[in-house]
């Protein structure tokens, strides 16, 4: 038994603190959580509109990527391609977003975006991947045979 002011007690243990590196690791994956919730609902309204074409998720070359993809040989339809690569640089507080896609049998310009982590950047990334979709979109459904058949005389 101990009295207290005895130095024998061992310390009464307490859940872990996470490191600063921990703390740090965890900030950036909330960012790129948020950040990717953005790229996410402008692609889920293109999967609206194209329901043959499927989310794709994964970490590419460094950079976390989202897109869509399509594939002729499945459907018959015209193969389609976009992505969008988002690196994130938490601790110089800035983000670049590359957007690359293939419509048809053209590649598309490769778009990017780099932006500041502040207040304005999940607007900032709204309005680029808005702008991304919606041209890809434009040449995805004017390259697709199902969608640009002259009706039959």
């Amino acid at each position: 038994m101990t009295t207290p002011g005895d130095s024998s007690a061992s310390p009464t243990l307490s859940p872990a603190q996470p490191s600063s590196a921990e703390r740090a690791l965890d900030d950036a994956l909330a960012l790129v959580e948020r950040l990717s919730a953005v790229i996410e609902s402008s692609l889920a309204e293109l999967l609206e509109l194209a329901p043959r074409l499927s989310l794709r998720r994964g970490l590419h070359d460094g950079a976390w990527e989202l897109g869509v993809r399509g594939d002729r040989e499945r459907d018959g339809a015209a193969f389609g391609r976009l992505v969008f690569q988002l690196r994130v640089d938490a601790e110089a507080g800035r983000a670049r977003c590359v957007a690359r896609g293939t419509a048809g049998a053209r590649d598309r310009r490769a778009e990017e975006l780099e932006f500041a982590l502040d207040d304005g950047a999940t607007a900032a990334l709204a309005e680029f991947t808005e702008g991304v979709v919606l041209g890809f979109a434009g040449a995805y459904f004017s390259s697709d045979p199902a969608t640009t058949r002259s009706p039959q005389s």
